[in-house]
């Protein structure tokens, strides 16, 4: 696994040390070409999960791709929070699109449910197309998941996906060490955590085990400036190169 963290806008010079990037549809405009290189794999969201989908049409994210003079690698579908049913029919609608466009981009389907078995019913839907070669599918496990993503239940689930699998956000309560569980099994996990860490604490501390408070400011993407020096010390300094800037997935 590899880590995206994800920065603040006026932070974003940070994402030139990244492996993997995760970007965000509503703010395209506002990122700068100069911090992204084709050697990055590069992911854009579609917005939902801060409330800002730009679009449920897939052609929508396509031309933003095309059009942002930014290495895109990857989109993620159109989709629908807890709702299996609304996900798939819109991963439907938009399949003829993804099929045209699957030579250029990966296309991410995110496993939304109510519930596990709801799951396990939309995992199984998603395989039945691991034959087809005109996709170019991998696996969007949401942040709001019902259940651990890391439970040896999911675990099982994660090993019969034939996809890559790429985790959306670190949920709340969960710290990053906890990802040790999956790291062979989930290609990619972007997060916010290092810089929401930083933003609620004065000094910085253990960034491995930290999780998030619900009394936690969240951070604005758009307006907030974190420190920096902090940033750097945190990345740069606090970590064993050998194992945990590796895990972290910042670029030696």
């Amino acid at each position: 696994m590899i880590l995206a963290n994800i920065y603040p806008i006026k932070n974003q010079k940070y994402y030139k040390e990244e492996r993997v990037v995760m970007l965000l549809a509503h703010l395209i405009s506002h990122y700068n070409p100069a911090y992204f290189n084709e050697d990055q794999f590069i992911i854009l969201d579609n917005g939902i999960y801060e409330n800002a989908q730009v679009s449920t049409d897939i052609r929508d994210l396509i031309a933003m791709a095309d059009n942002c003079g930014i290495p895109v690698d990857e989109l993620v579908i159109p989709d629908k929070f807890f709702d299996t049913d609304e996900t798939i029919r819109l991963f439907e609608s938009n399949l003829e699109a993804i099929r045209e466009n699957s030579d250029r981009y990966s296309f991410m389907f995110v496993a939304h449910h109510n519930n596990f078995n709801d799951f396990v019913r939309i995992m199984e839907y998603i395989n039945k197309y691991k034959d087809d070669k005109s996709l170019n599918i991998t696996v969007g496990i949401p942040k709001k998941a019902l259940f651990s993503r890391e439970c040896d239940e999911a675990i099982e689930i994660y090993k019969k996906c034939p996809y890559p699998i790429h985790f959306l956000g670190v949920a709340d309560n969960t710290p990053l060490k906890d990802l040790s569980k999956v790291q062979d099994l989930v290609r990619s996990c972007d997060t916010s955590q290092i810089v929401t860490m930083i933003k609620n604490n004065t000094e910085n501390v253990d960034i491995l085990s930290w999780v998030r408070k619900k009394e936690d400011t969240p951070i604005d993407l758009e307006n907030d400036f974190i420190d920096e020096s902090r940033i750097e010390k945190c990345i740069y300094e606090e970590f064993d190169k050998s194992i945990i800037r590796n895990f972290l997935g910042i670029l030696d």
